[in-house]
């Protein structure tokens, strides 16, 4: 089963992928998502996850409606370092795998050749 997202990671990516799909969003839908997904928080909190997130678009770009939502900058760049840390996570994993298997190796060739060593010795 996959790790559950911070909140705020959580938040990002939903109104990246919203917006990729609709193109627009709303603050009833970041709500929306939010008491869905984590309903042990209290309402206070998310408004201000909310507003940390996102931003309203101002008219021309966002109509009348002041319910209109986009992504901030600082926040997808939040994502992106989050991403790359994941990544750099997961390479370091792989990594560590191949070196204990490499180590491994080693160990057993070595004693390998060890008893190939004892075995000419004893003739």
């Amino acid at each position: 089963m996959a790790k559950k997202d911070d909140v705020y990671i959580a938040l990002i990516k939903f109104v990246k992928e919203r917006t990729a799909e609709t193109g627009q969003l709303t603050w009833d839908e970041c709500q929306e998502f939010l008491n869905e997904t984590y309903r042990e928080l209290s309402a206070r909190p998310l408004q201000a996850l909310i507003n940390d997130v996102t931003s309203r678009l101002e008219p021309p770009y966002g109509g009348r409606d002041q319910n209109q939502r986009k992504l901030r900058i600082e926040s997808y760049f939040h994502l992106l370092e989050h991403e790359e840390l994941e990544d750099a996570r997961a390479s370091s994993r792989a990594a560590l795998r191949v070196a204990i298997g490499a180590i491994i190796i080693s160990i057993i060739m070595a004693g390998i050749q060890i008893a190939i060593s004892a075995r000419m010795f004893a003739v």
